[in-house]
């Protein structure tokens, strides 16, 4: 009998007690114990196992009334050595979550961080009868019990807990805190960060820095909060990112593991199909698989694939960086979009404000949260690049959305229609119809950048094309013959039409017009060659278009 899958069950005990289908990642108790700092932050995307991770340390070292070691024998864990288990049920944990604040404004953030501290602070009410308590501790539990405490008081709880903790146990503390900058990035998206910052700073500076009180403290989150922001003056403390090999395998599923859910629920044959769609993800060393998809696959695998991640979040603010990214952003993005590599720097920290005027840290912030991939590091000095790419099918299908949404909000799904059946149909007359009333309608002269500016419209371009992507290989900036064409449309079905296109500007210093500049092209697609390449492919039926723009003019021309 197949066991059941704990599909939305993040808690360990759960899992176990009820018997459902569980790979084992335990040992991440062993790593933890052998890091040499007191303090770990774990960064990973969301849905990838880290709520569930911090409950199996939750019920490995709280000490209860009755120890839980019927849920370890089983596991990993339990043959690592006594060095580790002996520290089953011994220490005082306090567990909190933060996951579930993601308010639009200040107050009720704030009123359900309360909330999250006051019933910490009900189920440990026991602490008020403690000898071992001073009667003001008691009097300043009582006030956050009775809702008089001040935003202060709320700021230095934790860092008061641990001491009463310490001193009811005569045991220093296990804390762990999971999903600690979930109400960062959704004051970041409504307009409080500078609120929830400092919050924040105040309750983990003063919890964390210099507490004599913490055995061991683990964080999770999706981002690494910039140090100055949050972590300052914290010496204690490693943090561990999707590109350290740390932890690697303990987060998502490794190959193994996606072979042995799906041999056992009899799936083996839809491997290959499972690896482009969800797996493609790297951390560290590691190939990993998305967790929450794998188990969604596998219980309604009759359904076919499915985007299950990227459905289980509003993704606004990637829709917001991309649509407001600049041209050379969203040109980028297409070249991702059509399987090319790109080399990027990576910054390990998020600095919010920095999305705003940085696309280094665009790219970095879509790589930590799960929508790209980084891999083959390399350093020059002070400087460390990565390639980064789209993992698999299913950011994929996210980032197709995004694109096509925006453009058919900001013109209309049937006029992109229209102009892509033109093109497909070599109605040249239509199609440079509808482009020119794209360009009048929806580009502002302010939006041509002064570098540079063909990148504009080669950005506009591509983003339309992402329509054809399901029959096509929308390729850019690829050399072929003797030079590098600016889009080139392959058809999977070599008796359809390949289509190359070049885009040029008018040259205002000489003086070109813009029919000049529409020649220009044709001609450089001539003399280069570009047709090879869909000839070496088998594609006899080719379209050749040259393009010109002079600000919001359009002129198009068939070679």
């Amino acid at each position: 009998m197949k066991r059941k899958l704990p599909l939305g069950i993040s808690d360990y005990k759960k899992i176990i007690e009820g018997d459902f289908y569980y790979l084992d990642k335990t040992l991440i108790i062993k790593e933890i114990l052998d890091a040499g700092e007191e303090i770990v932050l774990i960064t990973r995307p969301r849905r990838f196992g880290k709520t569930l991770n911090l409950s199996t340390l939750r019920y490995f070292f709280e000490k209860t009334e009755k120890r839980a070691q019927y849920l370890f024998k089983d596991q990993a864990i339990w043959q690592a050595g006594k060095e580790y288990t002996e520290k089953q049920g011994q220490y005082p944990v306090i567990f909190l979550t933060f996951k579930d604040i993601k308010n639009t404004d200040w107050e009720s953030a704030y009123f359900k961080l309360q909330n999250v501290i006051i019933d910490f602070c009900k189920e440990h009410k026991y602490l008020l009868k403690s000898n071992a308590i001073e009667k003001e501790d008691k009097v300043f539990i009582g006030k956050i019990l009775d809702k008089t405490a001040h935003q202060v008081d709320y700021e230095h709880i934790l860092q008061k807990i641990t001491d009463l903790f310490d001193k009811h146990y005569k045991r220093k503390v296990i804390l762990l805190i999971d999903e600690y900058d979930t109400p960062i990035h959704a004051a970041y998206v409504n307009g409080y960060y500078n609120e929830m910052i400092n919050f924040m700073r105040n309750f983990l500076g003063a919890g964390l820095k210099d507490n004599v009180h913490i055995e061991k403290a683990v964080l999770t989150g999706i981002l690494r909060v910039a140090k100055e922001s949050i972590f300052s003056g914290l010496n204690n403390i490693i943090t561990v990112t999707v590109l350290d090999d740390k932890f690697c395998d303990k987060f998502g599923l490794t190959n193994n593991e996606v072979e042995k859910i799906l041999s056992d629920y009899k799936l083996e044959t839809h491997l290959s199909d499972v690896k482009e769609w969800y797996n493609g993800y790297i951390f560290g060393t590691e190939v990993i698989y998305n967790p929450w998809s794998i188990l969604n696959y596998v219980d309604c695998n009759n359904k076919g694939f499915q985007p299950y991640w990227v459905n289980t979040s509003s993704n606004d603010i990637v829709k917001d960086l991309i649509i407001k990214g600049s041209a050379k952003l969203k040109q980028e993005l297409q070249q991702l979009m059509s399987g090319n590599v790109l080399r990027k720097a990576v910054e390990t920290h998020t600095v919010f404000r920095d999305l705003e005027h940085s696309e280094e840290a665009v790219w970095s912030f879509l790589l930590f949260s799960g929508y790209l991939k980084a891999f083959n590091r390399q350093q020059e000095g002070k400087n460390i690049t990565f390639e980064i790419s789209i993992p698999n099918l299913e950011v994929q299908f996210l980032f197709e959305n995004i694109v096509k949404n925006w453009l058919s909000d900001s013109i209309g799904s049937q006029k992109v229609e229209e102009l892509l059946r033109a093109l497909l149909n070599k109605n040249i007359i239509v199609f440079e119809r509808i482009l020119q009333d794209f360009m009048l309608n929806i580009f502002s002269y302010h939006g041509f950048g002064k570098k540079e500016p063909e990148k504009v419209y080669q950005a506009f371009l591509l983003g339309l094309f992402v329509n054809l992507q399901d029959k096509n290989e929308i390729i850019s900036d690829r050399e072929a013959g003797y030079g590098r064409y600016d889009i080139m449309i392959i058809p999977h079905d070599k008796n359809k039409t390949g289509i190359i296109i070049e885009l040029k500007t008018i040259d205002t210093y000489h003086k070109e017009t813009i029919l000049e500049a529409v020649q220009a092209a044709i001609d450089q697609i001539e003399e280069r060659q570009y047709e090879k390449t869909l000839i070496a492919k088998g594609i006899k039926d080719i379209l050749k278009l040259g393009i010109a723009f002079d600000g919001k003019r359009v002129e198009v021309k068939q070679g």
